[in-house]
């Protein structure tokens, strides 16, 4: 029986259970067809944890449920499998293992080498995970969803009720998400949406492309290298100026030019008196 419980107490357990397990089955299908929130889907891995005695942190929790993405079915199987392969308590990194995901303490090395415009030691995070068996498009994946939470971070630093906000938005425990905070405001919100749009861009190459492992390393160089980035005002200010500096400038007439003109003009003859 699991978690060495009696037969007795498995059937009591089942008879109390029963109209409840009638109506979650209901339930259950329309659940199932919507994307739930990593922080619902670990709320309700819990009381599973508990039930089967299986001990896993919170950060385990998170991990099964983003590998889940958002299906609570697929996190409970996630969660089973898990326990059997893992003996004493889980962590994080034997889900990681298991599952094959790529670990957020992973992400954030490779973010925090590109802000530290340290290229050498991105691209030693990058050869750690490829070692893991992790490949481009993966890892492309992982950093562009760690550089949307920061940016998430980094644009609602004032924002009313903003810590229960970034818990539905993003999925990672509440210790995580404070380091998470602490490294978004190492970037400009402008100097994020364009890293966003560089990892977006070469995403799309490295789907199709026979060369993926080499346009993930270039794109991190390029990340790691960046010079002071300018927002998109300041270079949509600078056109203006670039325009404004190379349109003609309208000749202007002189005096004689004006008494030139003049003096060109037909006159009339006034009119004689008889």
């Amino acid at each position: 029986s699991p978690g060495g419980l009696k037969i007795e107490e498995e059937l009591a357990f089942v008879q109390k259970a029963a109209p409840l397990i009638a109506q979650l089955h209901v339930a259950g299908i329309a659940i199932e067809q919507r994307r739930l929130e990593a922080q619902t889907i670990v709320q309700a891995l819990k009381p599973i944890a508990n039930y089967e005695r299986v001990q896993a942190d919170e950060p385990a929790l998170y991990a099964i449920a983003r590998a889940a993405e958002g299906s609570l079915r697929d996190a409970e199987v996630s969660l089973e499998q898990v326990a059997s392969f893992v003996e004493g308590p889980i962590g994080e990194a034997e889900v990681i293992s298991l599952l094959g995901a790529i670990a957020s303490e992973a992400l954030m090395a490779l973010t925090q080498a590109i802000v530290d415009h340290n290229p050498a030691q991105a691209l030693s995070v990058l050869l750690q995970q490829r070692e893991q068996g992790k490949d481009a498009p993966q890892l492309l994946s992982g950093l562009l969803l760690h550089l949307r939470n920061l940016l998430i971070l980094r644009s609602t630093m004032e924002s009313p009720g903003r810590d229960a906000l970034m818990a539905r938005l993003i999925d990672e425990p509440s210790e995580r998400l404070k380091r998470l905070n602490t490294q978004a405001q190492q970037l400009s919100p402008g100097e994020l949406l364009l890293c966003v749009q560089i990892v977006t861009g070469a995403y799309e190459l490295v789907r199709r492309s026979p060369m993926a492992q080499t346009i993930l390393e270039l794109v991190v160089i390029k990340l790691a290298t960046r010079e002071q980035w300018q927002s998109l005002e300041q270079i949509s200010q600078r056109l203006e100026q670039l325009g404004s500096a190379q349109a003609p400038e309208r000749p202007m007439r002189g005096p004689s030019q004006s008494s030139s003109a003049t003096r060109t003009q037909p006159t009339t003859a006034p009119a004689t008196s008889v």
